[in-house]
């Protein structure tokens, strides 16, 4: 806005200011309410997986500051259509928890539909051992994070149920619910195995890249 120096207008000047400065105080103190360290911490480029309890504490923060979920929806689509692959493995595991569990980033997320599509395409030059294996692990998490997006109907998304069942075979029983639906422990039950799964997903990768 155009400041004028006259001595008339100087009462409306410093009106304006207050009004300004409160103004970017208040968006500045939104957008801080973010927990950026620990978005970057889930999302780093190390090769050891993003604990459990990040995601949780990621889904609560989220929750509690919705007025953050476009940025932070921006900032995941910018790591998962990044090159770096924990980066981008990392980033899609957050997506899939957070659309899952907070209905309006799955709305915001849908803005990104050619970010998370490029990745369940996701391949590279295949290992000597394993083949195509490594990729198919960001292109199986992208396809999770695409169907929670678009396609979420149930109170219990299909994709971790999916996941689930891949996991078994490293010591985890399937859970079932009562007749009205999952039980509190069941639902607990539930979201580990979801957590041990990533981490299973993120361990595997690192092990095929390195062969």
């Amino acid at each position: 806005m155009r400041r004028h120096t006259f001595a008339l207008f100087l009462p409306r000047i410093a009106i304006l200011s207050v009004v300004d400065f409160e103004a970017s105080s208040a968006a500045s103190t939104a957008n801080t309410m973010i927990d950026w360290e620990l978005i970057r911490y889930a999302t780093n480029t190390d090769n050891k997986p993003t604990p459990g309890y990040a995601f949780n504490d990621l889904i609560t923060n989220i929750r509690e500051n919705p007025q953050g979920v476009p940025d932070v929806a921006a900032y995941l689509a910018e790591c998962v259509a990044g090159d770096h692959a924990h980066v981008k493995l990392k980033a899609l595991l957050c997506m899939k928890h957070l659309a899952n569990r907070v209905p309006p980033f799955r709305i915001q997320l849908r803005s990104y539909a050619a970010v998370i599509e490029q990745a369940t395409q996701f391949t590279g030059p295949p290992s000597p051992t394993y083949g195509d294996e490594p990729y198919r692990l960001v292109r199986d998490t992208a396809t999770a994070v695409w169907d929670i997006t678009f396609n979420q109907g149930d109170d219990i998304d299909n994709a971790t149920q999916s996941l689930q069942k891949r996991i078994q075979g490293f010591g985890s029983a399937p859970t079932t619910g009562n007749a009205n639906g999952p039980s509190v422990a069941s639902t607990a039950i539930h979201g580990a195995a979801d957590y041990v799964g990533d981490a299973i997903y993120v361990v595997l990768w690192e092990r095929l890249r390195r062969t």
